[in-house]
Order: C-alpha cells, then sequence, then structure tokens
C-alpha cells in the first residue's frame, strides 16, 4: 500500500477522482485476497484430506480468517497512510509480522509456551484466531467461556483496527 501511494502515486490519482477511502481500502484488500486465492485453495485441499473438519469448523475457519484479512488489511493501510518512504515499510513490516506470526501461537499450540509466558501470548490478536483455528480443526478444545473470549477479543480487535482506520488514517495529504 506504501508503495501505490509514494513511489506510484496511485492514492494521489483516487484522491482526485470521486473515489472514497473506505472504497480504496475494499479495493487494495480485495487484490491481496485474490492473490492469495491459489495458496489458500491449496489450504482447504489439504484441509480436506489430512483432517475431517465439520460444517461448523468450516464456517468458523472462514469468518476468522475473514476477521484477520479485515484487521490486517486495515492496520496496513493506517500505517501505509504515515510512511513518506517505501524504506520505512521495510523497517516496520517485519517487526509486525512477528508480532503478529511468529511469537504468539499460531503455528504451534499455546501449551507448548510456558505457563509465565502464555499471559503475553495473549496480548496479540493473531493468538485468540489461533485458538479459535485450532479448535475448529480438533487440534484442542475450548471451553465456551474461552471461545466466546476468543470471538469477542477477535471480533473487537477488528472492529478497533477498522474505527482506526477510518479516523486516522490519512486519506488525504496534510
Amino acid at each position: 500500500m506504501s508503495h501505490y501511494r509514494t513511489d506510484l502515486k496511485l492514492q494521489d490519482l483516487l484522491v482526485a477522482s470521486p473515489v472514497e477511502a473506505p472504497v480504496y481500502v475494499a479495493g487494495l484488500a480485495l487484490s491481496e485476497l485474490m492473490y492469495s486465492l491459489p495458496a489458500m485453495g491449496l489450504f482447504v485441499v489439504l484441509l480436506a484430506l489430512y483432517t475431517s473438519v465439520s460444517l461448523g469448523g468450516a464456517l468458523t475457519i472462514g469468518l476468522v480468517l475473514l476477521l484477520v484479512w479485515a484487521f490486517a488489511s486495515a492496520l496496513g493501510f493506517t500505517l501505509a497512510t504515515y510512511f513518506q518512504d517505501v524504506r520505512e515499510t521495510f523497517a516496520i513490516s517485519p517487526l509486525i509480522s512477528i508480532g503478529l506470526t511468529v511469537l504468539p501461537p499460531v503455528y504451534y499450540p499455546i501449551t507448548y509456551l510456558p505457563g509465565w509466558i502464555q499471559p503475553f501470548a495473549y496480548l496479540s490478536p493473531t493468538t485468540y484466531a489461533a485458538d479459535l483455528l485450532h479448535s475448529a480443526v480438533g487440534l484442542g478444545n475450548l471451553s465456551l467461556t474461552a471461545a466466546a473470549t476468543d470471538w469477542g477479543v477477535l471480533i473487537a480487535f477488528t472492529i478497533g483496527l477498522l474505527l482506526l482506520a477510518s479516523i486516522k488514517a490519512r486519506w488525504r495529504e496534510p
């Protein structure tokens, strides 16, 4: 997004047209989703081959991925409007990636972390998403309270980032 804004000046072109910021963000987010469809298709095939996911589990997976996609798009757009150069993106995006995907238990169960570190893992919203996904594919069992908490935090975080993007993102240069 910052490449489109700073290097290609695509945002300047769209700001001069009747396109509003939400339409622009939706277009960018959908383009990233379309770009990811082949990998997601492979994921669905592997999921079908190696697990038996119920209809409820499949719906959970779809909703969780939709929420993560929405908050990641909102976060990316908001941050991209503040970067003055694409090189800033190269410095910040790995840190965000580590904080959202590597440190929290996304690729491994939270039970692998020592007990004293587990509360820190819940500082990242992707931990809540991973809990729901692990439960949906049978890699863990969530209590009703834990599942409700996970859904609540994930939805609240997504709404918060969408609001932040709509209020704080700089659609037009100051």
